[in-house]
């Protein structure tokens, strides 16, 4: 089990290093924002996929998440080829968000099923997202739906909006595609209520 100390990846300016370490440092930092999305002690089967490449080929597996508060760590495993670790000293870090909690899919006023390319097509997004969107992207979930966002209807104006700045700054035609079949959906979603 590999158990790290999430100071280590940030200096005395509160910044990442470039390269493979930083890409490491936001996976870690994508498991922060999760764990603290929901209360801690239940097991979130999150939307994170594993970052291990066992014989060379990508993990097919996501990772389980769990926070505790005593001791203050956030645990993940995956549950395709067990990959399994331990993050501590998050507090005070770029990744420390301190996510309000959100509703569980079946308490939850809007949820919507997205594939994994819509769900990284968003997590690219979530640097200029605001916060509200931001945090339901981070917080997404496995469900027995498949991958799932789940929020208010405020949040998913906010993820909206983030589409359409992207679809005006110019994307490539896949992604382009990619996120009008999304937009179109999130309208279905929240079909009842007059924000598109």
């Amino acid at each position: 089990m590999t158990v790290i100390s999430l100071r280590e990846y940030v200096d005395e300016s509160g910044s990442t290093e470039m390269g493979p370490l930083a890409r490491f440092a936001a996976y870690l930092g994508r498991i922060v924002a999760a764990a603290q999305a929901y209360p801690a002690g239940p097991i979130i089967p999150s939307a994170i996929r594993c970052r291990r490449r066992p014989n060379r080929r990508r993990c097919p597996g996501y990772l389980d998440i769990v926070r505790l508060d005593i001791p203050r760590e956030i645990r993940w495993e995956c549950i395709e080829c067990g990959d399994q670790g331990v993050i501590r000293d998050w507090h005070g870090t770029p990744w420390d968000l301190r996510l309000p909690q959100r509703p569980l899919p079946e308490e939850a006023s809007f949820w919507l099923v997205v594939t994994e390319d819509e769900l990284q097509a968003l997590v690219a997004l979530m640097p200029g997202m605001a916060p509200e969107g931001a945090r339901m992207v981070a917080a997404a979930l496995r469900t027995s739906e498949g991958l799932t966002l789940v929020g208010e209807v405020e949040a998913f104006m906010v993820v909206a909006d983030a589409i359409r700045l992207a679809l005006l700054d110019g994307v490539s035609r896949k992604t382009r595609q990619l996120l009008m079949g999304l937009l179109e959906r999130l309208a279905m979603v929240v079909s009842d209520t007059d924000w598109i």
